[in-house]
């Protein structure tokens, strides 16, 4: 690799640095001039601590919200068990759980187990579905929603698909087609059946709405056979099958659709027992990033809940897959080493990273959020006999503060690193945005985030945006929203005196824009 690589000198024998990569030639090239630019990370196998804690129990959880929903700071959890049971426990101080009742807050028992944060009326408060019912949030009160009536649905996606600035409803069950049911301004919904989309979706378990190919439309992603629904114009969807054969035998299937190996194109990363698959649109065309070779090929099996997050605080989004299979099968943890590389890194340092206990459970749901404030991203497990754990990320209390001598270069660049939570209050509304870093020395983009669409079995919209930046300079936060408006934070600066932590409040949404 050449230091002087982006200046297209000629090579001298001290201008090489001798070392192994798996990836693309475009990435390798990439490598070369952050190298050269001295902005150069690749660690051998990259340092992530996790230590597990039951906090509490409970029934079994199908899936985790984590949302400050009592507004005192500090994040609450609700738990959905099948077929109508949602549990709440609001953190009333650090690291105490009280359990409430959905009465406590006006909230009827639902008739089903959906449990999703949106904003349906675009008004800036974070309004609920629960079951069936449409909860209002007026003046920090939730009320039912008159007139509005949530279909019964097995499975159920909130995204903007007609980018008209209001999220929209998707729902599947095993007895109907997808259907979507449009926002019409937070007034009522207007079912519309695609077409195209009439198949059978007596299996559907997971779906997830985003710009998969940047051409300006929202598309669908559905499972467990992995079909993209391009929407190629406006209410027009035309399916596109990602496995040339349907999965064998009747195993569970989860995907996610982040910026996982570009802050420019997004990834989909797609897990089912042994199956995997992480694509990419380039030129219009699906790319198999599998298959140019490394650890993210090895075999592991049962997976079915994937999460997507930087659990290593060194900017480059990691993979972490559970398996609720019995016997139980060890989660996969794959840190991104930057330039579309991943380690595993239980091969090499057994049990730093993954506690050994977590091996032994079978894990029924799983959601990812920064439980303590320290910036490094936490994990919240439900296992099969309810017990409520937290994987605690302890990979920023291990980091040194300042490199000694001996410290190697990439391991400089990772401590110089700077992380900052944007507290993002209205914007967590904004289900299906897209929040980018901009580097304001060149106008480049460096860091990109999906700002997750809510689903029944997928993430929720976060409380805050956490974003590692490794190089010094001037930034500047952009979200774009689904209806193509924009929002720019000031400039902020990261340097050698910017803490290692930064919080960042981002001001009201316009709605006027």
């Amino acid at each position: 690799i050449l230091q002087n690589a982006d200046q297209d000198k000629q090579a001298t024998s001290s201008a090489i640095m001798f070392g192994t990569f798996n990836g693309e030639v475009q990435q390798l090239w990439q490598m070369m001039k952050d190298y050269a630019a001295q902005r150069y990370y690749y660690p051998a196998v990259p340092v992530t601590r996790f230590s597990l804690h039951k906090i509490f129990t409970a029934q079994p959880a199908s899936r985790i919200v984590v949302t400050d929903f009592d507004a005192n700071g500090l994040p609450d959890l609700f738990l959905m068990s099948p077929p109508a049971t949602i549990q709440v426990r609001l953190q009333t101080r650090p690291g105490v759980w009280t359990a409430c009742r959905l009465q406590d807050f006006n909230l009827q028992k639902p008739a089903a187990h959906h449990c999703v944060f949106t904003d349906f009326d675009a008004d800036g408060d974070l309004d609920l579905i629960l079951g069936n019912t449409l909860y209002l949030r007026t003046s920090g009160t939730l009320s039912p929603a008159p007139g509005i009536r949530i279909p019964p649905a097995a499975e159920l996606a909130i995204a903007d698909l007609n980018r008209d600035g209001f999220p929209d409803l998707v729902t599947s069950s095993a007895s109907s087609p997808l259907t979507i049911f449009f926002n019409a301004k937070g007034k009522k919904l207007q079912p519309y059946t695609p077409k195209s989309t009439r198949f059978s979706s007596a299996r559907s378990r997971h779906m997830a709405a985003a710009d998969f190919d940047l051409d300006g439309c929202t598309d669908l992603l559905y499972l467990p056979n992995p079909t993209i629904l391009f929407q190629t114009r406006q209410q027009t969807f035309e399916p596109t099958p990602l496995l040339d054969e349907p999965p064998a035998g009747d195993f569970p299937a989860c995907a996610v659709i982040q910026y996982i190996t570009s802050p420019t194109m997004p990834d989909l990363y797609y897990v089912s027992n042994e199956s995997r698959l992480l694509l990419q649109v380039r030129n219009g065309e699906i790319i198999d990033l599998l298959r140019f070779g490394n650890e993210i090929q090895d075999p592991a099996a049962g997976l079915d809940t994937v999460i997507c997050a930087d659990l290593n605080v060194d900017g480059n989004p990691d993979l972490i897959a559970f398996s609720s299979s019995d016997p139980p099968q060890p989660p996969q943890l794959l840190t991104n080493r930057g330039y579309g590389s991943f380690m595993l890194p239980e091969k090499y340092k057994p049990h730093q990273a993954i506690p050994q206990r977590l091996n032994s459970l079978s894990i029924t749901a799983a959601t990812a959020a920064d439980l303590d404030g320290d910036g490094a991203i936490d994990l919240v497990l439900s296992d099969a006999a309810g017990n409520i754990f937290l994987m605690h990320n302890q990979t920023l209390a291990n980091r040194l503060h300042r490199p000694e001598p001996s410290t190697p270069w990439n391991e400089r660049v990772r401590i110089r690193a700077r992380t900052i939570t944007f507290k993002l209050h209205e914007y967590r509304a904004l289900s299906g945005a897209t929040a980018h870093i901009l580097r304001l020395a060149d106008n480049c983009i460096i860091a990109s985030r999906l700002i997750a669409t809510a689903t029944t079995a997928g993430p929720q919209p976060p409380d805050d945006l956490i974003f590692t930046i490794r190089d010094p300079g001037t930034y500047r936060l952009i979200i774009r929203r689904t209806d193509n408006t924009r929002f720019q934070s000031s400039p902020f600066t990261i340097d050698e005196t910017t803490p290692r932590h930064q919080i960042i409040h981002l001001p009201p949404v316009s709605h006027s824009d």
